[in-house]
Protein backbone atom coordinates (compact mmCIF):
# COMPACT_ATOMS: atom_id res chain seq x y z
CA UNK A 1 0.00 0.00 0.00
CA UNK A 2 1.80 2.91 -0.79
CA UNK A 3 2.43 5.95 1.50
CA UNK A 4 2.17 10.06 1.41
CA UNK A 5 4.71 11.70 2.68
CA UNK A 6 4.70 14.74 5.27
CA UNK A 7 8.27 16.58 5.49
CA UNK A 8 9.65 16.68 8.41
CA UNK A 9 7.41 18.26 11.00
CA UNK A 10 8.59 21.01 12.92
CA UNK A 11 6.66 22.24 15.99
CA UNK A 12 5.68 22.60 19.43
CA UNK A 13 2.26 21.49 20.97
CA UNK A 14 1.70 23.30 24.45
CA UNK A 15 -0.25 21.89 27.35
CA UNK A 16 -1.27 23.88 30.23
CA UNK A 17 -1.84 21.57 33.31
CA UNK A 18 -3.62 22.75 36.55
CA UNK A 19 -3.69 20.75 39.46
CA UNK A 20 -6.30 21.66 42.03
CA UNK A 21 -5.86 21.25 45.67
CA UNK A 22 -8.73 20.66 47.83
CA UNK A 23 -9.02 22.83 51.32
CA UNK A 24 -9.90 21.14 54.95
CA UNK A 25 -10.60 23.30 58.18
CA UNK A 26 -7.59 23.73 59.60
CA UNK A 27 -6.71 21.42 62.96
CA UNK A 28 -6.56 23.33 65.98
CA UNK A 29 -3.28 23.89 67.26
CA UNK A 30 -2.01 21.48 69.77
CA UNK A 31 -1.71 22.72 73.29
CA UNK A 32 0.71 20.05 74.65
CA UNK A 33 4.64 19.73 73.80
CA UNK A 34 5.17 18.24 70.62
CA UNK A 35 7.40 15.02 70.42
CA UNK A 36 9.91 14.67 68.69
CA UNK A 37 10.31 13.35 64.82
CA UNK A 38 13.39 11.87 63.28
CA UNK A 39 14.72 14.46 60.37
CA UNK A 40 14.31 12.60 57.12
CA UNK A 41 16.90 13.07 54.10
CA UNK A 42 16.14 14.83 51.57
CA UNK A 43 16.15 12.67 47.93
CA UNK A 44 18.88 14.43 46.43
CA UNK A 45 17.71 15.41 42.99
CA UNK A 46 18.93 12.85 39.74
CA UNK A 47 22.06 15.30 37.57
CA UNK A 48 22.11 15.20 34.13
CA UNK A 49 25.36 13.73 32.76
CA UNK A 50 28.67 16.25 32.37
CA UNK A 51 28.87 17.67 28.73
CA UNK A 52 32.15 16.03 29.02
CA UNK A 53 30.93 12.45 28.82
CA UNK A 54 29.16 13.46 25.76
CA UNK A 55 30.94 12.79 22.69
CA UNK A 56 28.02 12.43 19.98
CA UNK A 57 24.24 13.50 19.22
CA UNK A 58 22.88 10.53 17.33
CA UNK A 59 19.19 11.43 15.53
CA UNK A 60 16.75 8.60 15.84
CA UNK A 61 13.49 8.34 14.69
CA UNK A 62 11.66 9.05 17.52
CA UNK A 63 14.25 11.37 19.76
CA UNK A 64 17.66 12.85 19.97
CA UNK A 65 20.15 11.24 22.31
CA UNK A 66 23.46 12.15 23.65
CA UNK A 67 25.87 9.27 24.04
CA UNK A 68 28.98 8.54 25.65
CA UNK A 69 32.58 6.82 24.26
CA UNK A 70 30.64 3.42 24.16
CA UNK A 71 27.93 4.45 22.63
CA UNK A 72 25.23 4.42 25.41
CA UNK A 73 22.66 7.21 25.73
CA UNK A 74 23.38 9.35 28.49
CA UNK A 75 20.28 11.26 27.63
CA UNK A 76 17.22 11.46 25.60
CA UNK A 77 15.01 14.12 24.20
CA UNK A 78 11.70 12.49 22.44
CA UNK A 79 10.42 14.77 19.72
CA UNK A 80 6.96 14.81 20.97
CA UNK A 81 7.68 16.23 24.05
CA UNK A 82 8.41 20.09 24.46
CA UNK A 83 11.72 21.30 23.32
CA UNK A 84 12.94 23.02 25.92
CA UNK A 85 14.92 20.19 27.68
CA UNK A 86 16.55 20.11 24.52
CA UNK A 87 17.67 23.16 23.57
CA UNK A 88 18.92 23.63 27.17
CA UNK A 89 21.03 21.01 27.02
CA UNK A 90 22.37 21.51 23.70
CA UNK A 91 23.11 25.54 25.32
CA UNK A 92 25.30 23.70 27.91
CA UNK A 93 27.10 21.48 25.90
CA UNK A 94 28.53 24.08 23.18
CA UNK A 95 28.69 27.01 25.38
CA UNK A 96 26.82 29.35 23.49
CA UNK A 97 23.32 30.30 22.90
CA UNK A 98 21.59 29.67 19.38
CA UNK A 99 20.66 31.74 16.86
CA UNK A 100 16.99 32.49 17.14
CA UNK A 101 14.64 32.72 14.19
CA UNK A 102 11.18 33.73 13.93
CA UNK A 103 9.72 31.57 10.83
CA UNK A 104 5.30 32.63 11.80
CA UNK A 105 4.89 33.35 7.90
CA UNK A 106 6.57 29.90 6.53
CA UNK A 107 4.77 27.10 5.33
CA UNK A 108 4.94 25.29 9.03
CA UNK A 109 5.02 28.44 11.42
CA UNK A 110 8.07 27.38 13.90
CA UNK A 111 10.51 28.81 15.29
CA UNK A 112 14.59 27.91 14.93
CA UNK A 113 17.00 27.65 17.09
CA UNK A 114 20.41 27.49 15.32
CA UNK A 115 23.98 26.35 16.47
CA UNK A 116 26.58 26.15 14.17
CA UNK A 117 25.47 22.62 12.18
CA UNK A 118 22.67 21.47 14.06
CA UNK A 119 19.05 23.04 14.56
CA UNK A 120 15.90 22.42 16.69
CA UNK A 121 12.68 23.66 14.65
CA UNK A 122 10.02 24.44 17.27
CA UNK A 123 6.58 24.47 15.98
CA UNK A 124 4.08 27.49 16.74
CA UNK A 125 0.34 27.13 17.27
CA UNK A 126 -1.64 23.69 17.62
CA UNK A 127 -0.21 21.05 16.52
CA UNK A 128 -2.35 17.11 16.35
CA UNK A 129 -2.01 13.49 16.80
CA UNK A 130 1.28 12.27 14.93
CA UNK A 131 2.66 15.79 14.90
CA UNK A 132 5.85 15.73 16.57
CA UNK A 133 6.29 19.16 18.87
CA UNK A 134 9.74 19.58 17.49
CA UNK A 135 12.51 18.54 14.80
CA UNK A 136 16.57 18.50 14.22
CA UNK A 137 18.02 18.99 11.37
CA UNK A 138 21.68 18.64 11.48
CA UNK A 139 24.14 20.06 8.37
CA UNK A 140 27.91 19.64 9.65
CA UNK A 141 29.50 16.14 10.85
CA UNK A 142 30.30 18.02 14.57
CA UNK A 143 30.35 21.12 16.45
CA UNK A 144 33.69 21.10 18.32
CA UNK A 145 34.36 17.71 20.41
CA UNK A 146 30.94 16.62 19.87
CA UNK A 147 30.12 14.40 16.81
CA UNK A 148 26.37 14.36 14.72
CA UNK A 149 25.63 11.33 13.59
CA UNK A 150 22.25 9.31 12.32
CA UNK A 151 21.11 6.30 14.30
CA UNK A 152 22.29 3.99 11.84
CA UNK A 153 25.74 5.37 11.68
CA UNK A 154 25.80 8.06 8.21
CA UNK A 155 27.29 11.49 9.14
CA UNK A 156 26.81 14.67 6.96
CA UNK A 157 29.66 14.45 4.54
CA UNK A 158 29.64 11.03 3.72
CA UNK A 159 29.52 9.88 0.18
CA UNK A 160 26.19 9.35 -1.36
CA UNK A 161 27.43 6.11 -3.06
CA UNK A 162 28.45 4.54 0.40
CA UNK A 163 24.80 5.20 1.67
CA UNK A 164 23.59 3.99 -1.79
CA UNK A 165 25.35 0.43 -1.49
CA UNK A 166 23.68 0.13 1.88
CA UNK A 167 20.02 0.58 0.78
CA UNK A 168 20.54 -0.61 -2.80
CA UNK A 169 16.25 -0.59 -3.47
CA UNK A 170 16.26 3.11 -3.10
CA UNK A 171 17.28 5.19 -6.50
CA UNK A 172 17.75 8.82 -6.85
CA UNK A 173 14.83 11.16 -7.24
CA UNK A 174 13.75 12.95 -9.83
CA UNK A 175 12.41 16.93 -9.11
CA UNK A 176 9.91 18.65 -11.14
CA UNK A 177 12.39 20.56 -12.70
CA UNK A 178 14.24 17.22 -14.28
CA UNK A 179 16.91 18.11 -11.73
CA UNK A 180 18.69 14.38 -9.48
CA UNK A 181 18.99 14.44 -5.85
CA UNK A 182 19.06 11.67 -3.28
CA UNK A 183 17.05 11.32 -0.33
CA UNK A 184 16.07 8.17 1.84
CA UNK A 185 14.26 7.62 4.79
CA UNK A 186 15.97 5.18 7.30
CA UNK A 187 15.13 3.54 11.03
CA UNK A 188 11.28 3.85 10.24
CA UNK A 189 9.63 3.34 13.55
CA UNK A 190 5.69 3.10 14.22
CA UNK A 191 4.01 5.72 16.50
CA UNK A 192 0.28 4.30 15.95
CA UNK A 193 -2.87 4.29 13.50
CA UNK A 194 -5.42 6.89 13.38
CA UNK A 195 -9.07 6.49 13.63
CA UNK A 196 -9.02 5.65 9.35
CA UNK A 197 -6.03 2.86 9.95
CA UNK A 198 -3.47 4.57 8.71
CA UNK A 199 -0.07 3.85 10.57
CA UNK A 200 2.08 6.41 11.27
CA UNK A 201 6.06 6.01 11.19
CA UNK A 202 8.79 8.09 12.08
CA UNK A 203 12.22 7.91 10.47
CA UNK A 204 15.86 9.89 10.03
CA UNK A 205 15.84 11.65 6.44
CA UNK A 206 19.00 11.81 4.62
CA UNK A 207 19.67 13.59 1.60
CA UNK A 208 21.95 15.50 -0.92
CA UNK A 209 20.95 18.38 -3.07
CA UNK A 210 23.25 16.50 -6.18
CA UNK A 211 23.59 12.57 -6.09
CA UNK A 212 27.50 12.78 -6.81
CA UNK A 213 27.84 14.81 -3.66
CA UNK A 214 28.77 14.40 0.09
CA UNK A 215 25.58 13.89 2.07
CA UNK A 216 24.89 17.51 3.19
CA UNK A 217 21.43 16.98 5.74
CA UNK A 218 20.06 14.51 8.18
CA UNK A 219 16.73 15.25 9.88
CA UNK A 220 13.92 13.81 12.00
CA UNK A 221 11.19 13.14 12.76
CA UNK A 222 10.45 12.65 8.79
CA UNK A 223 6.39 11.37 9.25
CA UNK A 224 4.94 8.85 6.86
CA UNK A 225 0.99 7.82 7.00
CA UNK A 226 -0.34 5.13 4.58
CA UNK A 227 -3.29 5.64 2.09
Amino acid sequence: MGKRTWSAAVGIVIALGVALTGCAPSAPAPTGTPVGSPTMSATPEPTAPPAEDVVAIVVGPLALELVDTTGTPLESFAYDDPSEEARAKLTNLFGEEPVVEDNSTGKVPNTTYQWAGISIFDRQGDGGEFIPDWSVAVTASALGEVDFRSIEGTVVGASVSTVRERYPEHPDQVGANGGRHFSISVAETPVGTDDQGNEHTYSVFISAQDPDSPIESIGAPYTNFGD
